[in-house]
């Protein structure tokens, strides 16, 4: 599943969120979000990031299934703290 779109133009590089149905931040979509920073950051020619999004909202926050899942274990508030 593709979480981001990026199109360059220029020194400009609009990022738009795309993860259905609300963009919610799951540790997936922290892991690809990064990974795209990095890419941007390894000699890309962005001086300027848009972020955008192609859902109603721009972001819901964290991903609640997850973070229920999470706090459940027994070690749930340790990784929860990590993720945040």
């Amino acid at each position: 599943m593709t979480m981001f779109a990026i199109n360059n133009s220029d020194a400009v590089t609009t990022l738009t969120l795309s993860h259905p149905p609300v963009n919610a931040i799951s540790e997936k979509w922290v892991r690809a979000f990064e990974a795209k920073l990095d890419e941007l950051a390894g000699g890309s020619p962005c001086t300027v990031l848009h972020i955008r999004s192609d859902q109603k909202v721009f972001c819901a926050g964290a991903d609640l299934k997850e973070v229920r899942e999470r706090m459940d274990m027994a070690d749930g508030p340790d990784r929860m703290y990590a993720y945040v």
